[in-house]
């Protein structure tokens, strides 16, 4: 071979050598793990990545200087260098990358990341691959704080926590309120399988849990169900309490796995529901059978808050019995429209003064649509109010025939005082004619009784035809006795 050819080839093989340290370079460089090549016999770095100097800020010549820079912390440090030592010798006696382990490296920017650090040999240079896991080691961390917080909370919370896998039947977790409360039933029940689940809800509540349970495994548009179901406890009592469960895992095929159901004792609620209901029944049986009349209505107002109106929102029967009107004909109207007469106009000012006083308003008024006279009171209720009374009609109709009564009797006893008058006089002077003549007899009896002449007082005696037959003596005076001897 010629001087000049192999001077050629070799000059080829150079520029071919170039090309694929450039191309290596190059591939380093643009690698998203940071690497680094040292000389581990005499501590000088020769080649730090793009990647790395991105990373760390750092891009120092010998080891010595990098670690006083990557760990400024001399105890970690020490811990650091007698660490790497150890694994670096691994390295050196493997054909493949050792992971060190783990390390907080300080940037030169004065953040620090945590990173896994790779060693190799290739001939007699470390190759060093650094993988930046601090999102990775944040993210755990939060994990694991939330993991803890969550802990936490499904330890301590009063709900009873479990998970129910339907392949295998039973609960496959459950928190410590739930141990706790099913306690007795776990010792006999260890395995809380779907039998030993029956055992604890009330046989009535448990069809229902069988059949929302069996439709939301089955159907994977549904992910949740509620039920108020009856659940025995450890005294063997039962106790109310609200059922909330949620699908967590689905096959591919959208069969319910695994579900997270939790249990809130609700039996203080639930009784005052019932005995809400029972009052609500009672009262509502009290108002359907009153016979008062009894109207719940809704205010209208304008834009500047004034009181315009009010739509009826209930009543009761003896109203609508009153008014001559169904229910479906008046919920919802207004009070004008009802009746087809202007009762805002006659009964607004005594809603405002309702509202305006916060007090209820009696009153009583003759309503012309039911030609009724009512005896009321109106009562406010928030934006509500309640007008409750009775019809007095019969009252005021048997009022006013007494208050006629009344004034016919008291002209009669006008006219009886009149006559009375009347009477009173003519007594008097009958009394003074009686006095008289009393007077006159005393006289006339005097001069009859010492008369000198004898004088007898007679009687006629008549027949049916009137004709006198015979007499009688009334009276005679002593001088007729003296003749008659």
């Amino acid at each position: 071979m010629k001087k000049g050819s192999k001077a050629k080839q070799q000059e080829k093989h150079l520029q071919q050598w170039n090309e694929v340290d450039n191309l290596l370079h190059c591939f380093v460089n643009t690698s998203p793990f940071p690497i680094a090549v040292v000389d581990n016999e005499n501590g000088k770095i020769y080649y730090w990545s793009q990647s790395a100097v991105d990373l760390l800020g750092h891009q120092p010549g010998n080891t010595k200087e990098w670690f006083e820079l990557a760990y400024p912390d001399p105890e970690y440090r020490k811990k650091v260098i007698d660490r790497w030592n150890i694994e670096v010798k691994k390295a050196s006696k493997s054909e493949q990358a050792v992971f060190t382990g783990e390390y907080d490296i300080s940037c030169k920017d004065g953040s620090v990341k945590t990173c896994e650090l790779y060693a190799r040999f290739i001939t007699d240079k470390l190759v060093v691959t650094l993988n930046d896991i601090t999102a990775y080691k944040k993210a755990e961390a939060d994990l694991k704080a939330i993991q803890a917080f969550a802990k936490k909370i499904t330890e301590t919370t009063p709900a009873l926590l479990y998970i129910y896998d339907f392949e295998l039947q039973k609960n496959v977790w459950t928190n410590q309120t739930h141990k706790q409360y099913f306690s007795k039933l776990i010792e006999k029940y260890p395995e809380m399988d779907i039998g030993s689940i029956a055992e604890v809800i009330h046989p009535e509540d448990f069809q229902d849990v069988i059949a929302k349970s069996t439709q939301m495994a089955e159907d994977a548009t549904i992910n949740q169900f509620a039920l108020d179901i009856r659940i025995k406890s450890t005294d063997s009592d039962w106790k109310w309490m609200t059922l909330r469960v949620n699908s967590l895992k689905r096959d591919k095929t959208g069969m319910l796995l695994q579900s997270l159901g939790a249990l809130f004792d609700v039996t203080d609620r639930k009784k005052a529901e019932i005995a809400l209901e029972a009052s609500e029944t009672k009262y509502r049986n009290l108002y359907e059978n009153l016979v008062d009349e009894v109207h719940l209505w809704k205010l209208k107002r304008d834009k500047s808050g004034e009181i315009i109106g009010w739509d009826l929102a209930d009543v009761n029967p003896s109203a609508l019995k009153a008014w001559n009107k169904t229910k479906e004909e008046v919920i919802g109207k207004s009070a004008n429209d009802i009746f087809e007469f202007d009762a805002v106009n006659q009964f607004l000012p005594i809603i405002k003064t309702t509202f305006e006083t916060g007090e209820p308003q009696k009153w009583e008024a003759h309503f012309q649509p039911t030609n009724q006279y009512l005896s009321m009171t109106s009562i406010p209720m928030g934006e509500y109010f309640i007008s409750t009374g009775r019809d007095i009609t019969d009252e005021k109709i048997h009022e006013q025939k007494l208050t006629k009564q009344n004034e016919e009797l008291a002209q009669i006893n006008e006219e009886f005082e009149s006559i009375n008058e009347e009477l009173r006089q003519t007594n008097d002077e009958l009394n003074k004619a009686k006095q008289i003549a009393e007077g006159s007899e005393k006289q006339f009896r005097q001069l009859f009784e010492n008369m000198e002449q004898g004088f007898a007082l007679h009687e006629m005696i008549y027949d049916s035809n009137g004709k006198p037959f015979d007499y009688r003596f009334l009276n005679v005076n002593k001088a007729f006795e003296k003749l008659t001897v």
